[in-house]
């Protein structure tokens, strides 16, 4: 999940990364991309929207019969264990897990989408989050601009206007983040989570922090598998 277009080095980078540590760690398991533009996260209800779109996805995969994610319904005469999601009627086998790697603003993307989940109707068991250049902490309303600088520095991010981090649509934006935070710390304590074996999180600097693994202009894909397998 990150918030880079197709064309851009970093996410070329991140995508490969994902895929060349997962093919060599346990093989067998499948990646999907989910991208969108950062541009759109920051207008009135973008995170959501996106959001939204991040679950769409998830629950087209887990209903497509083809799909890894796919998890037939227990049959009514089947006295097997079965793993119920929140407010899901029906009882299906154990689904199967899904682990997010989240870049920047796509981390809170993931959170807004786990927290709407875990009152939703998609089968599946979200087991962990690797946040990459995402604070490791929930922040204070005035640390927002300071990160969103440093994430405009790093990657050339254009906000929707130039005063965008001092006006009432900056304000209204690190209220949204907020509020997800919120929301997503109330997930991990939510019922569900605490059945499991949690949710495992797990920090990454790469791009983002006094010490990054790589400086921002450096986008050989080479360099960052060497840091990272």
């Amino acid at each position: 999940m990150h918030p880079f277009k197709r064309s851009s080095p970093y996410g070329t980078i991140l995508e490969h990364w994902v895929e060349e540590s997962v093919a060599a760690s346990t093989p067998g398991t499948i990646s999907r991309v989910f991208t969108f533009d950062l541009v759109d996260a920051f207008v009135q209800g973008g995170l959501l929207k996106i959001s939204m779109r991040l679950l769409e996805r998830i629950k087209k995969l887990c209903d497509d019969t083809s799909s890894p994610l796919y998890q037939p319904t227990i049959p009514a005469n089947n006295s097997e264990s079965a793993l119920i999601t929140p407010n899901v009627s029906e009882a299906r086998y154990k689904p199967q897990s899904i682990v997010f790697v989240a870049h920047s603003i796509g981390a809170w993307v993931v959170k807004n989408a786990l927290a709407y989940w875990n009152s939703g109707n998609i089968a599946f068991d979200p087991s962990g989050i690797v946040f990459v250049d995402h604070p490791e902490k929930i922040l204070e309303t005035s640390e927002y601009p300071g990160y969103l600088k440093n994430l405009s520095h790093a990657f050339g991010v254009k906000f929707p206007r130039t005063q965008f981090l001092t006006s009432q649509e900056g304000a209204d934006f690190y209220k949204q983040l907020g509020t997800i935070d919120e929301n997503f710390e109330k997930f991990k304590d939510s019922s569900y989570i605490q059945q499991e074996t949690g949710l495992r999180s797990h920090w990454l600097s790469i791009w983002i922090s006094q010490k990054p693994l790589l400086a921002p202009n450096e986008v050989n894909f080479a360099n960052a598998r060497s840091l990272f397998l």
